[in-house]
């Protein structure tokens, strides 16, 4: 059940909603607080079983977002004349024990002048332009600096980490990108008229398709084994689709489409769908208010919301999904069974987000315990607007750098740590993505292949081979964060299961996004969702686009804006 009040602007003011698969009398009331412009000002979400969660937003004269908030978190903004975001602050807010602690007057987290304390303590992300309005500098919070170098009206053409560069960027007579450097590698791209990828090989600098370099009229041998890391072609049919694409290690694999687009079989899978685009095994099963029962062997479980709150793997492993009173996925318990010892040994994972929806941090419960265990494993995430930037763990980080700012394709991974010796080492690696952006290799800047996968047409990992056995490759579709431990792929604003390409719980924006809350696309091979909000068709991107997976050209709101970039 939902209901909505609204006020004098046809806003709504108030949101009921029922909850609970065992108690369904249980409600979320959602109040919704708006200046006299109708500008969202703070949330408070209640439930009947006594949670609540509270978000504040703050603007400045000239209508800019400058604050979101939540009790333990604050992310803050700064504008130039021009309206461009010239600084990012993500800032944990301290308890009142916290307070206590460091000396501090207590705090109250929705006041923005209190920040102010906690100057310093705040992971900071600056940005710089030009005449032109292109982002040149993004200065992380380490105080390292990614430059990207311009021509024309705005073409990239160079990106550099400080004085390293990261890849130099060639472009046909339409702007369109045909080549780029990858540390010792080249990379090509050859373009159909549509503009869609028709091949790419990654070669060591210099060297054909074959592995040999020219010298005169002759060719000599290549030097190293990475001759050719990557080597990949594609077609596509009358209507655009994918039909079949070749990979020099995993071969071809083909791909056939009903009437609506939706993905029937991939070489050896096969794909079902009823008429409202749910995923299914038979037309026997059916799906009740798009909640799919079992796929694959396995079963599915929802509360009163949509959300899925228990799964049974076919290999016998079970979880448990816990939400908060916004539907953002808190707390994850599973329950993997051990074959040498027969035991089930339970693992809990914890889930943090600020107020704008980026998760900013997940650990593991010691000992699969209690809260008041403490945690393990800890993974912190830092954002610029929409786009993982870095992720920090115990002794080091990953930073993270994209195709182009508006792209959510990784293209280099730079990996800082401490060694056991103690001492401070860097090293760059390098994403080549097929033509939806998955990561399908990993090399580091000699050109050595270090990593490389395959995967299913859902995008699941089904296979990978670490060569370094260091190699950390997280992504999968644009915008999706693997999390191994609970199988499910963060998509920003949701959860996507590969198992069954679909979300775990329904559509933030309802039908904005899709008739059916659950979808992702009809298939994984065109389409894309950067916020897990609403799918985007890769091959036809429309032409001045800013907000990547809604297609609009500009956002609705300034708020949307800096959270969708």
């Amino acid at each position: 059940m939902q209901q909505s009040e609204y006020g004098t602007l046809d806003i709504p003011a108030e949101k009921n909603l029922s909850d609970g698969l065992k108690d369904h009398t249980a409600l979320i009331v959602s109040e919704y607080g708006r200046d006299n412009l109708g500008r969202l000002k703070h949330i408070l979400a209640r439930h009947t079983d006594g949670s609540i969660g509270q978000r504040t937003y703050h603007y400045d004269s000239n209508g800019n977002l400058v604050r979101a908030a939540i009790p333990n978190h604050s992310t803050a903004f700064d504008y130039n004349p021009n309206g461009g975001i010239i600084g990012e602050y993500a800032l944990k807010l301290p308890t009142a024990q916290e307070c206590t602690a460091l000396a501090l007057p207590e705090l109250d987290w929705q006041i923005p002048e209190h920040d102010m304390f906690l100057l310093g303590k705040s992971a900071d992300i600056r940005y710089f332009y030009d005449a032109n309005g292109n982002r040149t500098v993004t200065e992380l919070p380490d105080g390292q600096r990614i430059h990207h170098l311009y021509y024309g009206s705005g073409h990239l053409h160079s990106i550099m980490l400080d004085d390293t560069v990261i890849a130099d960027i060639e472009r046909d007579k339409l702007h369109r990108e045909i080549q780029r450097t990858q540390g010792a590698l080249t990379s090509r791209y050859e373009l159909d008229p549509l503009g869609r990828l028709k091949k790419q090989i990654a070669a060591l600098n210099g060297l054909s398709e074959s592995g040999k370099a020219a010298v005169g009229a002759g060719y000599i041998p290549a030097r190293t084994p990475a001759q050719t890391a990557v080597k990949r072609s594609y077609g596509y049919d009358k209507t655009g689709n994918l039909i079949h694409s070749t990979d020099q290690r995993s071969g071809t694999v083909h791909y056939e489409y009903d009437p609506l687009g939706q993905i029937k079989k991939a070489s050896n899978e096969l794909f079902a769908f009823d008429s409202a685009h749910n995923i299914i095994d038979s037309y026997e099963h059916k799906v009740h208010d798009n909640r799919l029962a079992e796929y694959g062997g396995a079963k599915f479980f929802y509360d009163a919301f949509g959300n899925t709150v228990h799964k049974e793997f076919a290999d016998g492993e079970t979880q448990n999904l816990y939400y908060d009173v916004f539907h953002q996925l808190v707390k994850v318990e599973t329950f993997k069974h051990n074959p040498e010892t027969g035991e089930w040994v339970k693992g809990t994972w914890l889930f943090d987000y600020d107020a704008l929806g980026h998760r900013i941090s997940k650990g593991r419960l010691k000992n699969g315990g209690q809260i008041s265990d403490g945690l393990e494993d800890v993974t912190e995430f830092i954002w610029s607007g929409s786009r993982l930037v870095q992720e920090v763990y115990g002794n080091g980080r990953y930073t993270y750098i994209h195709t182009d700012q508006d792209s959510y394709e990784p293209l280099a991974q730079i990996h800082s740590y401490t060694d056991t010796d103690g001492e401070s080492k860097q090293e760059i690696n390098y994403f080549h993505c097929d033509q939806i952006g998955i990561p399908r290799e990993m090399t580091d800047k000699d050109g050595n292949l270090i990593w490389f996968g395959e995967y299913d047409a859902w995008g699941k990992l089904t296979k990978e081979t670490n060569v370094t056995g260091r190699a950390h490759q997280p992504f999968r579709l644009q915008n999706q964060y693997c999390d191994s431990e609970i199988r499910l792929h963060y998509n920003f604003f949701r959860y996507y299961d590969p198992d069954v390409g679909r979300f775990v719980n329904q559509d933030p924006i309802g039908l904005w996004g899709d008739d059916n809350f659950y979808t992702f696309a009809p298939n994984a091979q065109d389409w894309i969702d950067p916020l897990g909000l609403k799918k985007k068709s890769s091959s036809r991107k429309p032409k001045f686009v800013s907000t990547k997976s809604t297609g609009r050209t500009k956002p609705r709101n300034r708020l949307e804006s800096k959270i969708m970039d």
